[in-house]
């Protein structure tokens, strides 16, 4: 059977502080991705396998990564020095945010026009809808979200993924990861992006499946900012 990994690897620069994800290690931040390894189960012998094949892949110290099984969120591989230390997190709380808004709208997202001057990329993304948005992690068009959501729904669905979710007070680009004010333990990032992912997170609602299909399609890609 195929077991997919949800996999998040930081770029530790300056002693582990800048937060990323990728799956090589010349990746852009806050990327993140999905394999799928053949394995019977979860057993020790696939967890040494696995992690003998990613301390291979990325031997560089400066690249921490955390590998979590989909179909019952356990951590399989992992090199990360106090993966329980919340660091800034950066856009990897985008989808989070994009999720409360997205339950207070009728799960319709809207298009957004991204100006030059409005965002990291200096000529702006242009006209884009969600699936762009999260490809290019366009910081105007979730800017504009978390504009229509209070920090309390925000929280409200980062704790249902068991993360802290961001402060009380937040303005909305703390609200979608930017000036590392909201701050999360890798371990927490990596085990929410398992259940968004995972099996565990697309049942039979179609809320289920909506949900899923909006992480998959921009996660996928990798983006900035």
């Amino acid at each position: 059977m195929g077991l997919s990994l949800a996999v998040i690897v930081a770029s530790a620069m300056g002693r582990g502080t800048s937060f990323s994800a990728a799956l090589t290690s010349d990746a852009k931040p806050q990327t993140i991705s999905t394999s799928s390894v053949d394995a019977s189960n979860d057993n020790a012998v696939y967890a040494h396998a696995v992690s003998e094949l990613w301390a291979q892949r990325f031997p560089s110290e400066d690249i921490s990564y955390l590998l979590l099984s989909l179909r019952t969120g356990a951590v399989i591989a992992q090199r990360w020095e106090d993966a329980n230390r919340p660091i800034p997190a950066g856009s990897l709380v985008k989808p989070f945010t994009a999720m409360a808004y997205v339950e207070s709208h009728g799960f319709n997202f809207p298009h957004h026009l991204c100006a030059a001057g409005t965002c990291w990329l200096p000529r702006g993304h242009g006209d884009l809808g969600i699936v762009r948005a999260v490809a290019l992690s366009c910081n105007s068009y979730f800017i504009s979200l978390a504009g229509d959501v209070t920090p309390a729904e925000v929280i409200a669905v980062a704790r249902r993924f068991g993360l802290n979710g961001p402060e009380a007070q937040a303005s909305a680009e703390d609200m979608v990861g930017m000036h590392g004010a909201w701050r999360e333990a890798p371990s927490a990032i990596a085990s929410a992006y398992a259940e968004l992912l995972g099996e565990r997170s697309h049942g039979a609602s179609g809320q289920g499946r909506h949900r899923r299909r909006f992480v998959c399609w921009g996660i996928s890609d990798g983006g900035a900012g």
